[in-house]
This record gives C-alpha cells, structure tokens and sequence, in this order.
C-alpha cells in the first residue's frame, strides 16, 4: 500500500493564518492537526498536541505544580493566549519539520516519520510538491488492520 492510496482530502491553512480560526477548525472537525502550507506546498503540520503546548506557559511545563495554583476562573480562559497570534506562534519556534512524504511511498516509511517526528498527521504531495492530501495515523491504522484477522 503506498502514501497515495491512503491519502484523503484535508484542510491546510498557511503559517500567518490566525491562531483562533485554526484552533475552531481542529475542534470543529475534530482533527488531529492541520497542514500548513507555504505557496500551495506543505512546509509542516500543527499538530493539536502543540496547541496545548502554547497555551500552557513555559514557567508551568517546567514546574507542573504551579498549575494547582491557577484560580479556575483564570484557567477557564486558556484560550485567550490565542487572540492575535498567528499559526507560525504556536508552532515549535525555528524548527518546522516537514512532515510530507511522496503519494509513492510506503505505508512504513509514512509510519517510520509519524514515529519520528511524534505526529498523527503526514502530508502527501505529488512530484511538483503540491498538497494531494493527508494521512492521519487513525487512517493508516485503519488500513493496516483491515490486513488482519480478528
């Protein structure tokens, strides 16, 4: 099975697309994470996870127990730190990996990259580099189990 045949229609957005609009899309849809791309070509994903990174400060992720002490009307407003930022914020600062893999790969070399780069979320391009769509891990999973017997 190769990266083409899984691939499914998925929605990109750019690096200066708002923070806000991007989050709405992957709690509306449900997504694992977004594609973003760059002259119709996929320079990296923004997986959900990384979301949850920004919003949670750094002081914390050093210290977790300082989150006990956040009054919960203060927690309530996480989000807020998104207001007038933009995607390439919530991204991990001066490194974007470029989690794309070619429609004629295999589905182990698109497993391999997930692996390493500890993303649901691959984009699959064509020759030229353009967007043909995406693979999430579910997708795969879903593939490679159908091979199975229960």
């Amino acid at each position: 099975m190769q990266a083409g045949e899984l691939a499914v229609d998925f929605p990109a957005i750019t690096a200066d697309s708002s923070a806000v609009a991007a989050v709405r899309k992957l709690v509306s849809e449900r997504l694992p994470g977004l594609i973003v791309v760059e002259d119709g070509k996929p320079v990296t994903a923004l997986p959900a996870y990384q979301v949850a990174r920004f919003l949670v400060p750094v002081y914390m992720r050093v210290d977790p127990t300082l989150a006990r002490v956040v009054a919960e009307r203060h927690a309530d407003q996480l989000c807020a730190r998104l207001v007038g930022k933009q995607v390439r914020d919530l991204l991990p600062e001066g490194r974007w990996e470029p989690l794309v893999v070619r429609a004629g790969e295999t589905v182990m070399q698109v497993a391999e990259l997930m692996e390493r780069a500890h993303s649901p979320l691959v984009a699959v391009v064509g020759e030229d580099g353009t967007l043909l769509g995406a693979i999430t891990l579910f997708e795969l999973l879903d593939a490679t189990l159908r091979e199975l017997p229960d």
